[in-house]
């Protein structure tokens, strides 16, 4: 335990804050010993796509093609006090400068690199996003993860209104041009269903049995009442006929 006690102290001196909780993988003990302890000593790539201010996603790893979460110091704790099993990493200095020079929206996460402006610009035409959550739009670096309610610029108060309006018109927009595309599809549908049972009715077969499911595209023999061997084996013999019915179907038998 003194080793222990002479690392975690030495971690503190580094500025490394501990990541602890109960840990709900059952084979915490084996992942750590397959997965993370060859990783011991060597060099990882870390990825900088998002960014946290205690752990890292990494680049595949020699224990792992889809990369790992790692953090900057971890422990799980299990029943065994006396165990302990955990993670750090030696921090660089490319590691301190990318998230001290990142910033964040603390409203929809957005990040910044270096950015030249102070609030997020990604979110405000959100239709979720509400004038008296505007303090939130205001970049705090990775490395603090902050975002104190502080008042708000005028210009982002008009901004906000600005993208909200136009947010507005782009969704009734995109509204009316979906209605129209449900209706083209339910058209070509109904147009199906149609010519499917005027293909019936030329072939002298009562559609009264009949329904066609629009949602995958088939008529249904016999849905109302299944088919006897007989009225299947007639049914089939028409169908194949006449260059065949030109539709997806399926045919309900009784047991």
């Amino acid at each position: 335990m003194q080793e222990y006690t002479e690392l975690t102290e030495k971690l503190k001196t580094l500025g490394l804050k501990l990541f602890d909780g109960i840990s709900l993988n059952k084979n915490v003990i084996t992942y750590h010993k397959n997965i993370i302890a060859p990783l011991d000593g060597t060099e990882i790539e870390l990825e900088t796509k998002f960014l946290f201010n205690n752990q890292w996603n990494t680049a595949p790893t020699v224990t792992s093609e889809s990369g790992l979460r790692v953090f900057d110091w971890s422990e799980d704790i299990v029943p065994n006090r006396r165990l302990k099993i955990g993670m750090w990493l030696e921090q660089t200095e490319e590691m301190r400068e990318i998230r001290e020079n990142t910033c964040k929206c603390g409203y929809c996460g957005a990040q910044y690199y270096k950015p030249a402006i102070e609030y997020c610009t990604a979110c405000l035409g959100s239709e979720y996003l509400k004038e008296e959550d505007l303090h939130l739009l205001r970049l705090s670096s990775i490395k603090k993860d902050s975002h104190h309610k502080m008042p708000v610029p005028k210009q982002i108060v008009s901004d906000y209104q600005a993208a909200q309006l136009q947010a507005r018109r782009l969704r009734l927009e995109k509204r009316k041009t979906d209605k129209l595309q449900s209706m083209e599809e339910e058209r070509k549908s109904l147009d199906v269903e149609h010519s499917g049972f005027a293909w019936l009715i030329e072939h002298d077969i009562n559609f009264e049995n009949v329904i066609y499911y629009a949602h995958t595209g088939t008529f249904s023999f016999g849905w109302r009442e299944p088919l006897t061997k007989e009225d299947v084996e007639k049914l089939t013999d028409v169908l194949g006929k006449h260059n065949g019915f030109p539709y997806k179907y399926e045919v309900k038998t009784k047991s």
